[in-house]
């Protein structure tokens, strides 16, 4: 039998949100996206990622997606 674990990392046994907020910054810079406040950064946490970028930004869901890629960068 094969056992599985699911690690809940939204806050529960991680805070990740400094990490996030970070990546956001450093996407916003490189691609010159409109400066985010620290609440709206905030308010990507938790949320499906790309439907929240395409949001805040006002971008298409592939802009978004290109977003993320810097993000992870």
């Amino acid at each position: 039998m094969k056992k599985i674990v699911f690690f809940d990392l939204d806050g529960t046994i991680s805070d990740s949100g400094e990490g996030i907020i970070n990546g956001l910054t450093y996407a916003q810079n490189k691609l010159k996206l409109r400066e985010l406040s620290l609440e709206e950064k905030r308010s990507c946490i938790g949320p499906p990622f790309a439907p929240t970028l395409s949001r805040i930004w006002n971008v298409s869901f592939e802009e978004a997606e290109h977003i993320i890629d810097v993000y992870r960068e």
